[in-house]
């Protein structure tokens, strides 16, 4: 099937990139306010936000979350800037993560929210990507599929 035509089974959905871009930078200001959490209530650094396994989870699920989404949309609207800042954000988080000596620092709650933010970034470009794409099928499309 030619990517230019789209079907409502497979056209992008906007609603996915809100949903992902929102939980992007929810995460984001998460891993930003985790320290300043620390510093006010000192027994929560034992508790599970500050566990490695529950982040490791948290990073999976929206890393395949977003791949699924961005993926799929990029397929359509072949632009790809959202996939290279999707791709540079989880390579962020994962450092983040996966570091050595990871404490929850300032520099590791820095990576995480900068790796948020670029995921949520990557969902923002995606969504303009799809509108404009959306918008180039309705006005050059009427019907006739001689010139593709």
């Amino acid at each position: 099937m030619d990517p230019r035509i789209a079907s409502p089974n497979t056209e992008p959905s906007a609603a996915l990139d809100a949903v992902g871009g929102s939980a992007s930078a929810v995460c984001a200001v998460h891993c930003a306010l985790i320290p300043v959490a620390f510093a006010l209530l000192p027994s929560a650094t034992h508790s599970i936000v500050h566990s490695r396994v529950v982040e490791s989870f948290f990073i999976t699920v929206a890393a395949l979350f977003a791949t699924f989404v961005i993926g799929h949309a990029t397929r359509r609207h072949r632009e790809p800037l959202a996939l290279l800042l999707l791709l540079i954000g989880l390579v962020v988080m994962a450092l983040a993560l996966f570091s050595t000596g990871h404490s929850h620092s300032g520099a590791h709650a820095l990576a995480a929210a900068c790796g948020g933010m670029l995921i949520a970034a990557a969902h923002w470009s995606n969504w303009h990507s799809t509108k404009r794409w959306r918008q180039s099928l309705s006005g050059s499309t009427d019907g006739d599929e001689s010139g593709l």
